[in-house]
């Protein structure tokens, strides 16, 4: 029999230390002198496999709560032996959720900020939008909090991003709700949506962009200058076109379903007859 002496293994670091109930966090543990085989991570009295990746790092999957959450003994032990190597704390704890934002649009590089609400906020929840962190300027309750919009300017937060939240900065929540930001004017209504194939017609745009006094429009593949009334409406003159439908969309940004303009040919009178009549 031969007695193989190595050195016992130990934790100086584990990221993230908390994740939620539901489970499947990946867990990254520092620490020296895990060439030993068959280590396990075991929470409570739950284990899973680990994948030693050097002798100073390792990694395991976090699995579900069998309970309410809370702080759990987190182990590192040898399968055959269950002798303890290290021991550190890892907390389970209910997801944030969001439930809205307020408002769900805006313009690149306009300063504002964004409210959130949902459930099982806290202090220490990260924030995204897209890929960017955000601050929280106001932390009003675990079901409200506010975050600054970074004022960025360019394209840098132009299209559709999510919001999303968490606690470890790692599970974020998966149902974040759309919220864009562009560098032209978006489209959202127009009235009348008809007119007549030689223009000129007066419409009146709504919609969202840019802080400018003229705005480009499409109809179709011809373009109009608007002019900005308000900041969040327009007018123009429609531009000649062709017998049919057209989309109307805002230079440089994306198609919003079901707004249209439509060309018709204008009522022409050559001639009527008789050109006189009775009085009765």
């Amino acid at each position: 029999c031969v007695l193989r002496y190595v050195d016992i293994p130990s934790v100086s670091n584990i990221h993230p230390s908390s994740g939620p109930t539901y489970g499947g966090t990946p867990l990254l543990l520092e620490g020296e002198n895990f060439e030993v085989r068959m280590i396990q991570c075991a929470f409570a009295r739950q284990r899973v496999w680990a994948s030693v990746r050097s002798s100073t790092l390792c990694e395991c999957i976090a699995p579900a709560s069998v309970d309410d959450g809370g702080l759990k003994d987190l182990r590192i032990i040898t399968t055959g032996i269950d002798y303890v190597l290290a021991e550190r704390g890892y907390l389970y704890y209910e997801p944030p959720r969001i439930d809205q934002i307020d408002p769900t649009a805006a313009r690149v590089g306009q300063v504002g900020k964004i409210t959130i609400f949902g459930r099982h906020f806290d202090k220490e929840c990260v924030i995204k939008l897209g890929t960017r962190r955000v601050d929280v300027s106001n932390f009003v309750s675990s079901t409200m909090t506010v975050v600054s919009m970074p004022p960025i300017a360019g394209t840098a937060l132009q299209g559709n991003m999510t919001v999303g939240i968490s606690r470890n900065g790692v599970d974020f929540d998966s149902l974040g709700f759309g919220y864009e930001s562009t560098s032209g004017f978006v489209v959202m209504k127009i009235e009348p949506s008809v007119g007549y194939v030689d223009g000129g017609g007066l419409i009146r745009v709504e919609g969202y962009g840019p802080r400018r006094k003229s705005v480009t429009v499409y109809f179709g593949t011809r373009q109009a200058s608007c002019n900005m009334t308000s900041e969040w409406e327009a007018s123009c003159l429609s531009p000649r076109g062709e017998i049919g439908r057209v989309s109307v969309v805002g230079a440089g940004t994306r198609k919003v379903e079901g707004v249209w303009f439509e060309y018709h040919l204008r009522i022409r009178i050559d001639r009527i007859w008789p050109t006189s009549g009775g009085s009765q």
